[in-house]
């Protein structure tokens, strides 16, 4: 049953009231019921190191937060509604983000929660879709080996590389392939060194899990993963220069990340995210064994 009428309290992200064990338990709830979880790493890092980017709007009653909503600044919008008000999802994510004032690209993780119901009830059409895509074990460790084409190359680990180059080197090279690489991403894209810095200021993060690929004393690629637990890695982000593509470069630096990640043993599954419309990625993809398993849809929605 829907409470009475609410009005979201509101936040900076950076604020030392925001509530936010009371939306970790939301989430947690969601995530339990639904096998999705409602907050990307990126938003929940905002939450819990309270970096003040983003505002936050709070829905609770008697006491209890029962929604949630982390805008930030470039609009990009996640909320989490504990499931149960899911019957009065589209009203209460309505009330939630009616304070903000602009528009918002509203992310529903797996298509389905509050924000999709919200997309249904308005006609929203999605400006987004990122999938997941998972590559079993069993066909990981059947993948060729990998073959760098004649030229030199050499792949090293981050340490590897730091202790030959030095870290300003690498970092000042490292930054610049990737914003290359990803000059059209509206998130990995236009990176400076404090960003990359944050972003390997993880729990996760670990240097030897971050290839580069090196032509003498010039990066030409890299390829950064992620371990989840012993059974799951993930290709967290590889991309190659400018100068680097149309080389046959692109597939042996993803699958000596895999092979990396997996290490022979056919319980590791290894994913990945890309944008469904890059369809030559997804299509490269599929042809290595990866099938998509999960889709994260945006909606554009403008505030009244």
């Amino acid at each position: 049953m829907m409470p009475e009428a609410l009005s979201p309290d509101v936040f900076s992200s950076g604020d030392a009231t925001v509530p936010v064990e009371q939306i970790h338990e939301v989430l947690r709830r969601v995530e339990l019921t639904d096998g999705v979880a409602s907050f990307s790493e990126q938003f929940v890092r905002e939450l819990d190191e309270r970096r003040g980017n983003a505002t936050v709007y709070v829905l609770s009653t008697q006491g209890r937060v029962i929604a949630a909503a982390v805008v930030m600044e470039d609009g990009n919008t996640e909320v989490v509604l504990d499931p149960q008000f899911s019957d009065d999802a589209a009203t209460l994510t309505e009330a939630l983000i009616a304070p903000h004032s602009g528009g918002l690209k509203l992310w529903a993780h797996g298509d389905i929660g509050p924000v999709r119901a919200l997309a249904q009830e308005k006609g929203l059409e999605p400006s987004r879709t990122l999938v997941v895509m998972s590559l079993p074990g069993a066909a990981a460790v059947e993948l060729p080996s990998p073959e760098f084409p004649e030229g030199g190359y050499e792949l090293l680990n981050l340490e590897q590389s730091v202790q030959r180059y030095g870290r300003d080197v690498i970092m000042k090279q490292w930054l610049d392939v990737n914003n290359q690489a990803f000059s059209w991403h509206p998130e990995q894209g236009g990176w400076d060194e404090q960003q990359l810095e944050q972003a390997m200021d993880t729990e996760w993060f670990n240097p030897d899990d971050v290839l580069m690929l090196w032509q003498d004393a010039t990066l030409v690629g890299f390829h950064w993963l992620k371990r989840h637990s012993d059974q799951r890695a993930e290709v967290y982000v590889v991309g190659l220069a400018d100068a680097a593509r149309g080389k046959g470069l692109g597939t042996p630096l993803l699958t000596a990340g895999i092979a990396h990640m997996v290490g022979g043993d056919p319980m590791v599954e290894t994913i990945l995210y890309v944008e469904q419309d890059n369809k030559a990625a997804v299509k490269a993809y599929e042809n290595l064994g990866f099938e998509v398993i999960e889709r994260h849809v945006v909606y554009p929605y403008q505030s009244v």
